[in-house]
Formats: structure tokens, sequence, C-alpha cells
């Protein structure tokens, strides 16, 4: 690894959005890729520029059946297969170059984030940290539709999230959801990697980042979506106070292997049985992704 005065060493050092004590530097890019797994279908991953100059730290967690990775890594090149959910990118340093239904998007630390429909796509990455996580386009659409208090119909909604958008991370009205999406994942990541998906918290976690994800595509929804974001049960709440408490940034702030994976694409619903059956999924992915890190390190 270069000396400790290279800007790519301070870079690796900066702290993950979640699991940042979990992860340390390695060249290991499969673990990369396992983790990112967790939300899109990594079809193949390789750096950017010479391989022995490759290095990242990453970690994930699962809250209800969504996967949630933060990573920092040199320039990286992904590869993503199609798939029945959708995906969040939100930067804290660097880019990101995404090629997808026949056009090009940049997200960009602390201006703009990307949503990513269910397409394939491929992805280049400038030395960069951020967060990826995937939802399911059938939920969010309900949310999105409450949100604008049912004046946008539920087809014209999952019309919307089968295309690609650049998220304005600059709007007004989307600072005050940035800050609740950062207090919500802060507060799974300090529940721990081996917290149960499908408990209680983490379930309702996981429809608070649907609710604010659903302002991040509409920022002209964002009041009614911080409205309906619910309180977290009590023993939760000393989490988001320490989550929030302990925050040093915001997403505002500015700032090869060949490997595949294939994973399942059920059909989602917001019932209780299918929320077991999602997190149990989810928590077998999670299990898997520990099996391989813990053999490679």
């Amino acid at each position: 690894m270069p000396n400790s005065n290279d800007p790519r060493v301070r870079a690796l050092q900066k702290p993950l959005v979640l699991g940042n004590y979990d992860a340390v530097v390695t060249d290991d890019i499969d673990q990369l890729a396992e983790h990112i797994s967790l939300a899109v279908p990594v079809r193949d991953i390789a750096p950017v520029g010479p391989a022995q100059t490759f290095r990242h730290r990453s970690s994930y967690r699962i809250a209800g059946d969504m996967g949630l990775a933060a990573a920092t890594a040199t320039p990286t090149r992904l590869w993503v297969d199609e798939s029945s959910d959708c995906a969040v990118v939100l930067l804290t340093q660097g880019h990101a170059r995404y090629a997808l239904d026949g056009h090009d998007y940049l997200a960009c630390a602390g201006s703009s984030g990307m949503f990513l429909p269910g397409m394939d796509y491929q992805q280049e990455t400038s030395l960069a940290s951020g967060l990826i996580y995937n939802l399911s386009p059938q939920l969010l659409a309900r949310y999105l539709c409450e949100a604008s208090g049912d004046t946008l119909h539920l087809d014209e909604a999952l019309h919307l999230l089968s295309q690609p958008q650049a998220i304005d991370l600059e709007h007004p009205a989307i600072h005050q959801v940035l800050f609740g999406l950062q207090v919500l994942i802060r507060t799974i990541d300090s529940m721990g990697a081996d917290q149960q998906p499908d408990s209680q918290p983490m379930v309702r976690l996981q429809e608070g980042i649907y609710a604010l994800s659903a302002a991040l595509l509409r920022p002209e929804y964002a009041p009614r979506a911080l409205s309906c974001w619910q309180p977290m049960p009590p023993a939760s709440l000393n989490y988001r106070r320490r989550a929030a408490a302990s925050s040093s940034s915001t997403w505002a702030s500015v700032s090869c292997s060949k490997w595949r994976y294939q994973r399942p694409t059920a059909w989602r619903s917001n019932t209780a049985a299918s929320t077991v059956v999602r997190s149990t999924r989810a928590a077998s992915r999670a299990s898997t992704c520990r099996s391989a890190t813990g053999t490679a390190s």
C-alpha cells in the first residue's frame, strides 16, 4: 500500500456510513463484490488501473429484506445484471458514472445521488465512498403514492420507478430527508451485523428508509414523507439518539478477478408473512457473505 501521506490512504481511512469498525483495508476485490451484491446482482467487478494498486474498505447491514452496503474503494468498474429490485446510491466522496438504458449518468458526493431501476448497468467510480441499498419497486411505489397525498396513481409511480434518475441532493427540501436517512442508517448500524433482519426495530427502520427514499425521488413530497416517518419503538429511540449524537458527517457533505452472483427475484408484497420470508432470505445472504469474508481473511 502507498505511504501514509498518499491521499488514497487518507481517503480509505475516512469513516464509512455504516460498519466502519468492522471494515479493514484489503485488496480482496471479491469481498467488495460480495457486500455490494447484498443490494444489487453483481456480474463482474474489476479495478480501474493496475490490479496491485486496488484497495477497499467495505461493510454491510440487513434490515428486513433491504441490503445496505457501504464502501470506500480505489477506482473500480462494476457490471450489474437485471433485477426485480431497484437501488439508491449516495456518495460521501468522489463520483460514479453509470451507463444504462442508452444514457450516461453521474453521481457526485454532496450534489447528486443515483436511483437505479432493475436494469442491467455498468458503473465506473473514482476513488469514492458511499452507500447502496436495494428497494422493492412495488413497495416503494406505494410509499410514493402515499407521500403524494394520493395524487400520484400506482401505475404512474411504477412507471417512474422503471426509469433511471439522478437525485438532486442540493434541492432545499432534501436536506431534512438526508438527515433522516442518516439517522435511520446509523441506527441500523448501531444494532450490529448480527441483529435479526426481521426483528421489529429493523423492519420499522426499513419502513422509514422507504418513506424517505420516496422523498429523494420526488422532493415536493418531502413534507408528507417526513410526517409519515413512524417513530421507532422506545428501545430503538435510544439507538437513534446515540446515532444522531455520534454523527460526524452528512450525505450533503462534500467530500480483476471474475465473480458471479445469482440473486433470488421473488415478487415482494407488504405482508407480515412475506416480510419474514424476505428477511430469512436476506439473513441467508448475509450469512453467506460472512462465511465468504471469513474464508477470505
